[in-house]
């Protein structure tokens, strides 16, 4: 195996863990990241197929039955990332009435390469050493593969249509957008570059190094802003993720945003939002009686912290209240939840990053300071 196949083999293997990350990944999308995680798992199935293909182990009778497997997760790369976006874009799930023309491709595909996947490993080597394999598979056509990826031309086209000027209201929700817009786009079209020199005769079978590899470039951008995309949805700069974007003013002037920065502090004084566990950007937005793209810039600019940090600070706040209060009369776990927090572990790391120690190290010092006190 030469050194190029480890290259794309590293970037299946992410895929593959990233497969995996997204479908334990806790977040209040986790539909979207299922969908994800099928659409990375395609993703590292179509890579490993290539280095089998390119290192001629596919035609070995350990590996024989991945042959044309290449195309099951072919037909599914385009309709799982539309579904993963259509999500995120509009909440849908995938109802098999309405959806099941996105799954006619791959139902083609299993009709056409079943009766060849009934023959055992010694059969399949056999017809592919005969060059008898076409008897099996007549139904899979000469330009299957040019229908498949104009099938992901459409899906790109509808996709940008759609969801390119998604989000307007929100700078950064539109960037991110469209920054995963482009990744998929570049993917597709790295799959129709190579096709398109196939056919004139400019690349010969195997010789698509270069496109794959920039395949799993686009497919490592996609992982990289959907993990990201929770962060964003909350407030995150884009700037942080896409570091040569510029963050876009929203219009208020000085006066006015120091005005809500103002308002927000009293907000938090007074009613303490940041004690319900399912706060929302967009319920702070509401409060102050602005959009959440202008609630987000005072955030980022008056306290320099992205919504969450800005959330926890309050949360830890109270909870050190809390603990200086109650003393010995309440465990750790009481206290997280108590303070917003809906678990112990993200309480125990906010609290440590904002004072450099554990809750139960705070409370150990409490007591102290207050023994002391007492003595004195």
């Amino acid at each position: 195996m030469e050194f190029h196949h480890l290259i794309i083999l590293f970037f299946s293997f992410h895929s593959l863990l990233m497969s995996i990350f997204f479908c334990f990944k806790r977040a209040d999308i986790k539909y979207a990241n299922y969908l994800l995680a099928f659409f990375l798992f395609a993703s590292a199935w179509l890579l490993v197929s290539s280095v089998l293909f390119w290192s001629n182990l596919l035609y070995d009778p350990r590996f024989i039955h991945f042959d044309l497997s290449f195309y099951i997760p072919f037909t599914l790369f385009a309709p799982f990332f539309y579904f993963y976006l259509r999500n995120i874009c509009e909440s849908k799930k995938i109802d098999l009435k309405k959806d099941f023309y996105h799954f006619l491709p791959l139902l083609y595909i299993l009709v056409s390469i079943a009766p060849y996947y009934v023959l055992s490993a010694s059969e399949k080597v056999k017809v592919n050493a005969d060059m008898t394999i076409v008897k099996y598979i007549t139904l899979l056509y000469s330009y299957i593969d040019a229908f498949i990826v104009l099938f992901m031309l459409i899906y790109v086209t509808v996709l940008v249509l759609k969801y390119w000027n998604k989000n307007r209201a929100n700078f950064d929700l539109l960037i991110w957008t469209r920054a995963i817009l482009i990744a998929f786009s570049g993917s597709v079209l790295s799959f129709f570059t190579y096709y398109l020199l196939y056919y004139v005769q400019a690349l010969g079978q195997g010789e698509d190094y270069p496109i794959i590899l920039v395949l799993s470039l686009f497919i490592l951008m996609i992982s990289y802003f959907a993990f990201n995309y929770s962060n964003v949805f909350n407030g995150k700069k884009i700037s942080t993720i896409i570091p040569f974007v510029k963050y876009k003013k929203t219009g208020l002037s000085k006066i006015v945003s120091q005005e809500f920065k103002e308002k927000l502090e009293k907000l938090m004084l007074e009613e303490k939002p940041f004690l319900d566990v399912e706060i929302r950007l967009d319920n702070i937005a509401e409060a102050l009686g602005i959009n959440r793209h202008q609630t987000s810039q005072i955030i980022n600019e008056h306290f320099n912290s992205s919504f969450y940090d800005f959330i926890n600070a309050y949360r830890v706040k109270e909870s050190k209240r809390i603990l200086k209060d109650q003393k010995n009369k309440i465990n750790i776990s009481e206290v997280a939840f108590l303070s917003g927090f809906n678990n112990k572990v993200s309480f125990n790391i906010a609290f440590k990053k904002t004072t450099n120690m554990t809750p139960s190290e705070y409370r150990k010092l409490v007591i102290s300071e207050h023994l002391v006190s007492k003595k004195c």
